[in-house]
């Protein structure tokens, strides 16, 4: 025997504008959303960042993406990772086809600590992995300053 529920048409309002709000989140946070999804990439690439003392050493995981399809700029207190994958697998057999191709672009931003010296910075990439060394300058970045609502 079936239940009856009481319409709540308040109750519904809100869960629909909960479920709107959480489809929006999810459509315009950070990253390129449909990009990631068609890359197979997660729009928040796998990093590393180590504080060496004199240096950051920041470590990318990318496997399936070519060294030319890459775009790395260093600015003074953030470095800036673009890319583009492209992958195709195609299998045949006597009694099937199946081609599928997927691509699609990515894009992370990842803020430093301290301001590092672009023009010294040097990128390596090697079997997925991207390697950046990007010396610090020496100069502290400038810090914020909490202000008091009058």
């Amino acid at each position: 025997m079936s239940e009856l529920i009481p319409h709540d048409p308040v109750n519904h309002m809100s869960v629909m504008r909960k479920k709107m709000d959480a489809l929006f989140d999810e459509l315009f946070s950070f990253g390129d959303f449909f990009a990631s999804r068609l890359s197979g990439l997660d729009s928040g690439i796998s990093i590393d960042v180590a504080d060496k003392g004199t240096e950051f050493v920041v470590k990318a995981y990318l496997p399936g993406v070519d060294a030319k399809n890459l775009d790395i700029h260093v600015e003074e207190d953030a470095v800036i990772i673009k890319g583009y994958h492209s992958e195709e697998t195609r299998q045949e057999s006597q009694d099937y086809f199946l081609q599928e191709v997927r691509s699609g672009s990515f894009i992370r931003t990842i803020p430093l600590d301290a301001l590092v010296l672009p023009e010294k910075s040097k990128a390596r990439f090697k079997a997925g992995v991207l390697e950046l060394t990007l010396p610090k300058s020496g100069t502290k970045r400038p810090q914020g300053v909490k202000l008091n609502i009058e």
